[in-house]
């Protein structure tokens, strides 16, 4: 099937070889990254130097690959990840991932503000980064991590008026900093381009600029009803009146990642894996992670 190919065997092991060979996505990954040269149809030409890119970025994958939400993306998003991380593995640019954070609110009866540690959902996610970062430095692969704190987007906001939410959300921040300092950079969401002004600490404001389809806007409703009528006990004109604002402010979240982070793949943090809909315009790859046991 190749030029070369008891050399190639040797190089990638027989069962590397029969696994590139067989995966036709993947050889054509290859030679439009520029590693290999297609000679036919089914011949690809590869140098050692090359096989040993192509094995590395095949077993960097793999792990990376292994922790993500296959089931959560479009085939057109699944083919835009695994084209960005087979791109990192081969070496011809550095994994640089960005996400936005959620505050740890409080929950309970009549419990308002926010928590002065960090909350499970944040320290599995960091765990999860940690680990990727750990499998870019087996590899010898530059990692750069940017994690955005959300001080914008604020939920219950009417409620959060009545308390110091503002010392609370700062408390929970600077947590954040503590426990990602050694493999992340944190900021603050209001910190990243305009969004201060368009969409503001509570999103009550946004004006929409694209249109989400009216099935994701139904989708999202029935999940936020499970989420704000348990938590914070909201009616159901409370909820739709809260969804439109996240509807509105989300696609200006998508907005400014891709003009500060056009070179990055986007963590996906929250649990609400619905709200993915709100950011259709998000060019960049979205990787989603799964529940794993690390």
């Amino acid at each position: 099937m190749f030029t070369e190919g008891r050399q190639l065997k040797s190089v990638l092991g027989l069962h590397n070889y029969k696994m590139f060979a067989m995966n036709k996505s993947i050889q054509q990954l290859a030679v439009e990254l520029g590693v290999g040269k297609k000679i036919s149809r089914q011949k690809v030409s590869l140098t050692n130097k090359e096989s040993g890119a192509l094995l590395k970025s095949n077993n960097f994958s793999k792990l990376l690959l292994r922790l993500h939400n296959y089931g959560s993306l479009t085939k057109f998003q699944q083919k835009d990840l695994e084209r960005y991380i087979y791109q990192v593995g081969f070496g011809l640019q550095p994994m640089n991932i960005v996400s936005i954070f959620c505050p740890s609110y409080k929950r309970g009866t009549g419990e308002v503000g926010y928590n002065s540690e960090i909350g499970p959902r944040t320290r599995a996610n960091i765990k999860i980064l940690s680990y990727i970062k750990e499998i870019c430095q087996k590899y010898n692969i530059p990692c750069t991590i940017t994690i955005y704190f959300s001080d914008l987007l604020l939920e219950n906001y009417s409620k959060l008026i009545t308390v110091d939410y503002k010392s609370q959300l700062n408390n929970n921040y600077n947590d954040l900093v503590l426990k990602v300092s050694s493999i992340a950079t944190v900021r603050k969401l209001s910190e990243l381009g305009d969004l201060a002004s368009s969409i503001s600490t509570n999103a009550g404001n946004c004006l929409p600029i694209i249109d989400i389809d009216e099935k994701d806007q139904q989708l999202l409703i029935a999940r936020n009803r499970i989420t704000y009528q348990t938590i914070f006990g909201w009616s159901e004109r409370e909820v739709r009146k809260r969804t439109t604002e996240l509807i509105n402010a989300y696609p200006y979240l998508a907005k400014a990642i891709n003009y500060y982070h056009p070179n990055a793949m986007y963590y996906w943090s929250e649990t609400a894996i619905e709200r993915v809909r709100l950011m259709p315009n998000l060019a960049i790859p979205l990787f989603m992670p799964k529940k794993v046991n690390l």
